[in-house]
């Protein structure tokens, strides 16, 4: 079931947010640095609009352990480009924990590092860097 959710991850957008909620119970909560929501239809709410906005956001997996006891991690690279011609291609490492009973997850926390997700979409950021590292 936890490699059927990530598939349905791999892809995410308007056409594929669909198959990605359906994993989810009614009672799921949702967690990152920025967003805590409870219940299927807040999740459900969150991500459709989260798809409305993307044009491409792709998850490469890189490590998968499932207990097999209802808790599993996954480490991934998202690389997300919006529909906006100002935010330029976002790539960012981060992990998912996941809790699941009887087929659903039933809690699901991102874990990325914020500053990464801040400076890559602030303009100009790369070249600061490049003279501060000099």
């Amino acid at each position: 079931m936890i490699f059927e959710f990530l598939e349905s991850f791999k892809s995410f957008n308007e056409k594929t947010v669909n198959e990605t909620l359906k994993f989810y119970s009614k009672q799921a909560e949702f967690r990152d640095p920025y967003t805590q929501l409870k219940g299927r239809n807040e999740i459900d709410a969150h991500f459709k609009k989260l798809a409305k906005r993307v044009e491409n956001c792709e998850f490469q997996y890189f490590s998968i352990v499932d207990n097999k006891e209802g808790m599993a991690f996954a480490s991934w690279l998202m690389t997300l480009k919006v529909k906006s011609k100002l935010v330029p291609e976002i790539k960012l490492f981060g992990a998912s924990e996941l809790h699941y009973d009887e087929g659903f997850i039933s809690y699901h926390r991102d874990y990325f590092d914020t500053k990464d997700l801040v400076t890559s979409l602030t303009p100009g950021w790369n070249q600061i860097k490049k003279i501060l590292t000099r």
